[in-house]
């Protein structure tokens, strides 16, 4: 699909609003999504680790305009893509996913995230780094 300008408009019109869907980041913590009904549309997407990383981020970009079909996220495009994703349309609703949709296009254009990685093996700590038996005498404010 391509978008006109960039721009995808959120209903027929555009009355709803509109993003860019290629200025959307990953590295979005959850705590930055401030609607309740965005927030659910977050949890479904981000896993449990609460961000959305990079691979997220392109994952929904590809999925809603693939939605889409063009330049115009329909509302009844938008309540597909919901259901698609296992999303209770009548609790969350089109309305919902165009503002979450702003909020994290909203959130890309103010933040200085170049790009998100979820590191999932501990490079800090291994066993080798970790003095088990606390023998050297210091104190770290641990009662064990």
């Amino acid at each position: 699909m391509s978008v006109n300008n960039g721009n995808l408009n959120f209903g027929k019109t555009g009355k709803y609003g509109q993003v860019q869907p290629n200025n959307l980041k990953g590295g979005i913590k959850r705590e930055q999504i401030k609607d309740p009904m965005a927030l659910g549309i977050c949890d479904k997407l981000a896993g449990k680790d609460g961000i959305l990383d990079d691979a997220e981020i392109q994952q929904f970009r590809q999925e809603i305009l693939d939605a889409a079909k063009n330049e115009k996220f329909s509302k009844r495009e938008a309540k597909y893509y919901l259901k698609d994703k296992g999303i209770n349309t009548k609790e969350i609703n089109s309305k919902d996913l165009y503002n979450f949709l702003s909020q994290i296009d909203t959130i890309s254009k103010n933040s200085n995230i170049e790009k998100a990685e979820v590191v999932t093996d501990n490079a800090y700590f291994n066993d080798d780094s970790i003095n088990h038996g606390m023998d050297d005498g210091m104190d770290f404010g641990f009662d064990f």
